[in-house]
């Protein structure tokens, strides 16, 4: 049974792109994942948000990465990470602005070395993804 039929109602009540103020962050689970967000911010790591469709997960991430000071950190997206490891490596490539390579060894060691130059210009860099499928696949 969904939260929107449990409590009876035709919709949930954010917008899908609240933020700054008209985001309400005083609910206990908000409080929890700005912590884990902020500790994730300090130490390398990997945070997973599992939740139904529609509670605002992407909003709650999109609120905390705004918090973030830029330059300090580079906040990439990707809505879509169903796709196959390779494909996933070519859309971080683009927005690297790395020019995707065909072969997946090759693709691999140009973002690495474009994530180097990125990572000696700024404080941090975080990959947030939405519905990670495969998290297994990735290497270091």
């Amino acid at each position: 049974m969904s939260d929107k039929t449990r409590f009876e109602m035709s919709a949930y009540p954010l917008p899908k792109n609240a933020q700054g103020k008209t985001f309400f962050d005083k609910t206990p689970g908000y409080t929890r994942l700005r912590r884990a967000f902020r500790q994730l911010a300090e130490d390398p790591g990997l945070g997973v948000v599992i939740a139904e469709p529609g509670v605002g997960k992407t909003a709650a991430l999109r609120n905390l990465c705004a918090e973030l000071p830029r330059p300090d950190y580079l906040v990439l997206y990707f809505c879509d990470t169903t796709v196959s490891p390779l494909d996933l490596y070519r859309s971080i490539a683009l927005e690297l602005g790395v020019r995707p390579s065909h072969r997946r060894g090759q693709l691999w060691a140009d973002i690495k070395k474009a994530l180097i130059h990125i990572v000696e210009s700024l404080k941090f860099v975080r990959y947030c993804t939405k519905n990670a499928v495969n998290a297994n696949t990735w290497t270091r």
